[in-house]
């Protein structure tokens, strides 16, 4: 699952993003913003729970994501 994410610094600094609580299960391939989840198998069903975080060096903001994944595709889901 891709996981395409943005962030913006209204004085202009440069974002960097981690991770700030890692996945529930299955791993995160790449490097943040274009990182992606990957299952921990095929088989795999349920939720995987993570959080990213941007911080501009001086001040942060965490991104809680949730996953679920059932018999169709994997759905990605954030708070609003």
């Amino acid at each position: 699952v891709a996981l395409p994410v943005r962030a913006s610094d209204p004085e202009g600094a440069r974002i960097v993003w981690s991770v700030a609580v890692a996945p529930s299960a299955g791993s995160l391939v790449g490097t943040l913003p274009q990182a992606a989840w990957v299952p921990p198998s095929a088989a795999f069903t349920g939720q995987v729970r993570f959080t990213l975080r941007a911080s501009d060096g001086v001040l942060s903001s965490d991104l809680p994501v949730r996953i679920t994944v059932g018999a169709g595709l994997p759905a990605l889901s954030a708070p609003a």
